[in-house]
């Protein structure tokens, strides 16, 4: 009897350990995993994700990056292909948001809007992308350019109600 092993077999077996420690804080193992196969994006995924949810948000923000730089793999077993279509694009979305760097900050707004409106999505991962879209919305110097807002001196008569008059159509 001999037993074949493909080269995918013993990344997976760690990224597995990985996936199941990455709540401990060891964060060494996941980059152990991505060195026995840097070609793949999953244990870079699985450690932004942790940092993300640990609110190191300029940590993950930089993993995503690295993780999107890298194309899917042709490795035939234990490819996530989640991770590659949507997994990494979602990753820098959120955490990107907090980004020091405006570049950064930039593509990670780019990336919501994509992933907002991609019909191919998963619901989850579209729905999190609209949800999200609001902390990216441009305030008004950023979005009408040179025009310069001023409060209006309105000093009402005594007596004066504010409100909103509406007529109501008569019933036949």
């Amino acid at each position: 009897y001999s037993r074949v092993t493909r080269p995918e077999s013993p990344r997976a077996s760690r990224y597995s350990r990985v996936a199941c420690g990455t709540g401990s804080g060891d964060a060494g193992r996941p980059l152990a995993a991505h060195n026995l196969r840097p070609t793949r994006a999953e244990p870079l995924h699985a450690l932004a994700e942790h940092y993300r949810l640990n609110g190191r948000n300029e940590a993950s923000g930089r993993l995503a990056e690295v993780g999107l730089a890298l194309p899917m793999p042709n490795d035939l077993l234990f490819v996530d292909e989640h991770v590659y279509r949507y997994g990494l694009r979602q990753s820098l979305s959120i955490s990107g948001f907090h980004a020091t760097q405006p570049a950064r900050r930039a593509r990670a707004r780019a990336l919501c809007a994509e992933l907002a409106v991609e019909r191919d999505a998963p619901a989850g991962v579209r729905a999190m992308a609209r949800s999200n879209w609001r902390y990216y919305a441009l305030g008004s110097e950023a979005m009408f350019g040179c025009v310069r807002f001023e409060p209006i001196g309105l000093s009402p008569s005594p007596g004066y109600r504010a409100s909103t008059p509406t007529r109501r159509r008569p019933t036949t």
